[in-house]
């Protein structure tokens, strides 16, 4: 009777144990946010970690945690670690990338876990805090962990997005652009840096592209052209609207472009972008300086044309007006 009575004991607590954990919602939300880290295609970028555990002190942090390519290539304590010394020297290898974040959360539940709570960034989607409690019944080997995004250090290289059902692909692809938040939304500088750090690491220095502007404007003042830029520099323009070739015509560049939505973003009432995704660069702008005011909106529209192989290594690179130009 007694060990009959013990059974049933043992099978209720481990049901109250597993009944605390929704597994399929953990994961389900996880995914969701993977998919949003992924868009923005961060391999390279610095991190402030921390952990949580029954540790000695030089392994909880925090860390400032560079990441080159999905992997930790140098740890040294914060600046308000107030630690002396120098880290654990295994930090690299019980420290944690965004990506290992996703993959110790999703494997730790998918085996099981008595608890788990998993917050994310609602701006980009990485793990901002998790905390793994693998068995109630036993003490000191909890997980948990607290993630901070510092900034993107270096080239911008696309992840592809968790495995989904297969769709079947429409031809042609047309490269899909990818809004900016509006001024007053914190993200926009970041997406802004992103992008630009993504065309400096990614896109040709020497290109052709054409420009066109839509404004309450005079028409040589629209475009478009056809601006050939060598090593940076802008060596040639083609106008190739209607009517006589206007004088003294000023362009910029594609980092002038950039030039003019980082000067926008803080100044205006509204500026939408959206840039190549494999390049980075803008697709198109469109500001519009006073919201009650008439006839101060401004749009410029982008595509390459030529630049050092890009097509070749970026299919489908070129803006909306591609096909259209056969360029």
């Amino acid at each position: 009777m007694k060990s009959a009575l013990l059974c049933v004991c043992a099978i209720l607590f481990a049901s109250a144990v597993s009944a605390q954990v929704d597994s399929n919602a953990i994961l389900k939300e996880l995914k969701r946010n993977r998919n949003k880290w992924r868009t923005f295609g961060l391999r390279t970028y610095k991190l402030k970690e921390r952990q949580s555990c029954f540790c000695t002190p030089e392994s909880l942090g925090p860390f400032d945690v560079t990441v080159v390519n999905d992997q930790i290539t140098e740890v040294t304590f914060s600046a308000d670690s107030n630690l002396p010394g120098s880290p654990n020297p295994n930090a690299k290898n019980f420290l944690l990338t965004i990506e290992g974040a996703f993959t110790r959360v999703e494997e730790s539940v998918s085996k099981g876990v008595a608890r788990a709570t998993v917050k994310y960034d609602a701006n980009f989607g990485y793990i901002t805090n998790f905390f793994i409690d693998f068995d109630e019944r036993i003490a000191d080997e909890e997980q948990s962990f607290t993630f901070e995004l510092l900034t993107p250090v270096g080239p911008v290289i696309p992840l592809p997005p968790v495995p989904t059902p297969p769709v079947v692909p429409v031809p042609p692809v047309i490269p899909v652009p990818v809004p900016t938040p509006s001024p007053k939304d914190p993200r926009a500088n970041l997406t802004l840096k992103i992008n630009r750090q993504k065309w400096k690491a990614l896109g040709p220095k020497s290109y052709k592209y054409r420009l066109r502007r839509l404004c309450f404007c005079f028409g040589g003042f629209t475009g478009p052209f056809l601006i050939t830029v060598k090593d940076g520099k802008i060596v040639d323009v083609v106008f190739e609207g209607e009517g006589p070739t206007p004088d003294n015509i000023d362009v910029p560049t594609i980092d002038g472009l950039f030039d003019i939505i980082e000067e926008s973003i803080p100044t205006v009432d509204s500026i939408t972008v959206e840039y190549d995704r494999k390049l980075g660069f803008p697709l198109n702008i469109s500001i519009d300086r006073i919201k009650l005011a008439i006839d101060d909106e401004i749009t410029y529209t982008a595509e390459i044309v030529e630049g050092q192989g890009v097509f070749d290594k970026f299919p489908g690179v070129g803006g909306p007006f591609k096909n259209k130009i056969g360029g």
